[in-house]
Parts: structure tokens; C-alpha cells; sequence
């Protein structure tokens, strides 16, 4: 066990010389939300009828995977209004139009928040609306015969929220199409059964921890991304510089032996520099610190963590 250790760690150790991580920077906008963030879930310690931690902390989530109640629910209410069908290929995500729905975007340049709102208040019924955040508003571009480009439409999408933290995985979604003038074209959404454990991780950790955590990510995963050119094809490009916007609370998914869970983490709204002044947004996942999802594991196998940075 010993020498096989070794062995991984040298072959680290050469990766790093071979490969130069992104140099980070956090702007001040994000620097001052880790330095004030306390996120404290003591509303769900009630429920559970714990006594909540002295210190910031967050309950656990579970993801039941055999139960599809709330996909049901979703179903039903939006039946009332809409055709359902479920996709194809994805069984937890349902396709829904409805041809007379159309939404005032004349505010979207200047407030992009108001006019995601006003997508959710129109397209989803109110009990499920307040449970997404807009994460981004994709234009949609059409080249017509004489080659030229213009707007077609916006793709406006959207991540569950749960315990006020967004849910980082490709399994609680809602992606709204509508065309240049508002009209809402289909839509696609997924919500998996969820519920609040009784286990405990403590969200507490200072801003610098904070950064120095994103930093080890870096090193781990940033040194080249994975991109799509003009044609489709993947390619992978250095990542020379990550330049962090903003914070979210949010949970991260992890694989606890054969279950898996949410785990409080954080997720940073960044823009990586890929050389020639040309910068791909990403969303990147990381723990509050190096240690808090193993810090009160006593003794348990640790959990692995399910990168959804996108």
C-alpha cells in the first residue's frame, strides 16, 4: 500500500511540474460575500427537531434515486395547462409547450433577473417557480440567405434551489426556449425526490480557506478545459486564468458507498482565460474547505465527490 502511494504521488508531482495551474483571481464582489457569508440552516434544524450547532452549519441531503414523486406531482400540475410528455432518453425530465404563453422582454438588457421572473411566473405553476435561479440567458442566433446573423431567440436557464443552495448536478433543471419577441416555444425541467438528513457538516470556514479550497481544484482539474469548436468537434485548450464574478451557496453531489447525496459546497461564477483574449465561462464546485466533507465522517469511508462544473 505503501509503495503504491508513492507511486501515485510522484506521478502528481510530475503532472504539476508538466503542468502550470490558472493563476485565480476573485474579484470584490465575491470577496465580500465570502467574507459575510454565514450561511446558518436553522429553519430545517427545526423541522428535525435538532438542536441547531452553535457554529454556521448545513444538513445533509439525500437523493432518493427508486422514488419519482416529485417528478409525478410536477407532471399533473403542469397537465392542467400544457402537453407533457417525458424524454425519450432522459426519464427524469419532462418536455412541456404551450403555444399561447408570452412574456414581456423588453427589460432584458437592462434587468435580467426581472425578465427571468417573469418566465417563471409565467411558465410554472407558483408552488414550484420560487424553487429556481437563473444561472444564464443563452442567445439563440439565425443566419438567414445573404449570411447575415441576428437574434432568433433566448434559452433561459435555471438550477433548483433546495435549503436556499443551488442543486449542482444535471438532474434538477429548467431550461425555457422563446423567440425573439418573448413567446415562450417549449420548455424541459427535472426535480428529483429530495429530503434533509440528520447529518451535520459545519459551512463556517473563513474566506480564506474559502480560496485556498477553489485554489486545490485548480491544481486538480484546471489545467486544460475541455471545449466545442464552430464545428463540433472537443478540443481541449490551456486554462492560463480564472477570474471569479461571484459566489452561490450551493450543494454538490457525492457518492456516499451506493448513495448519493447533496453535500453543502460552494460555486463560483467564473470566467477562464483560454489565450488570445478569449475567455469560457464556467461554473466551478468546490467544499468550503480542504477537510469539511470528511471532518465528521468518524471514521467512515470517504465521499467522492461528482464534478458538475458547467
Amino acid at each position: 500500500m505503501k509503495k503504491a502511494f508513492i507511486t501515485i504521488l510522484t506521478m502528481a508531482m510530475l503532472t504539476s511540474v508538466g503542468f502550470a495551474k490558472p493563476s485565480l483571481v476573485v474579484n470584490s464582489k465575491a470577496k465580500k460575500f465570502l467574507t459575510e457569508r454565514n450561511h446558518f440552516d436553522a429553519k430545517n434544524f427545526n423541522k428535525k427537531g435538532m438542536k441547531a450547532p452553535a457554529r454556521a452549519s448545513s444538513l445533509v441531503v439525500a437523493i432518493d434515486e427508486s422514488s419519482d414523486k416529485t417528478q409525478k406531482n410536477l407532471k399533473n400540475r403542469l397537465s392542467e395547462n400544457y402537453r407533457v410528455r417525458v424524454s425519450a432518453h432522459e426519464k427524469n425530465v419532462l418536455w412541456f409547450n404551450e403555444g399561447n404563453v408570452t412574456v414581456d422582454l423588453s427589460d432584458l438588457e437592462s434587468d435580467r433577473n426581472l425578465s427571468a421572473n417573469k418566465i417563471l411566473s409565467a411558465v410554472l405553476p407558483s408552488e414550484y417557480a420560487d424553487q429556481f435561479k437563473l444561472v444564464t440567458i443563452d442567445k439563440r442566433y439565425l443566419a438567414s440567405m445573404d449570411k447575415k446573423v441576428e437574434i432568433d431567440g433566448y434559452a433561459f436557464k435555471f438550477k433548483r434551489v433546495f435549503n436556499g443552495r443551488v442543486v449542482r448536478n444535471d438532474k434538477n433543471f429548467l431550461t425555457v426556449l422563446t423567440d425573439k419577441y418573448g413567446h415562450v416555444q417549449n420548455a424541459n425541467i427535472a426535480m428529483q425526490d429530495l429530503k434533509t438528513t440528520s447529518e451535520i457538516l459545519t459551512t463556517n470556514d473563513d474566506a480564506a480557506e474559502n480560496q485556498a479550497t477553489l485554489d486545490s481544484v485548480l491544481v486538480a482539474d484546471y489545467d486544460r478545459i475541455e471545449v466545442f469548436n464552430e464545428d463540433g468537434e472537443q478540443k481541449q485548450l490551456k486554462a492560463e486564468k480564472v477570474e471569479v464574478g461571484s459566489v452561490a451557496e450551493a450543494y454538490c453531489e457525492v457518492e456516499d458507498g451506493s448513495a448519493k447525496k447533496l453535500y453543502p459546497c460552494l460555486s463560483y461564477v467564473s470566467k477562464v482565460s483560454v489565450g488570445d483574449g478569449k475567455f469560457i465561462s464556467r461554473i466551478i464546485d468546490a467544499p468550503h474547505s480542504r477537510h469539511s466533507w470528511n471532518r465528521n465522517r468518524q471514521g467512515k469511508k470517504p465521499v467522492k465527490f461528482r464534478r458538475y462544473n458547467r
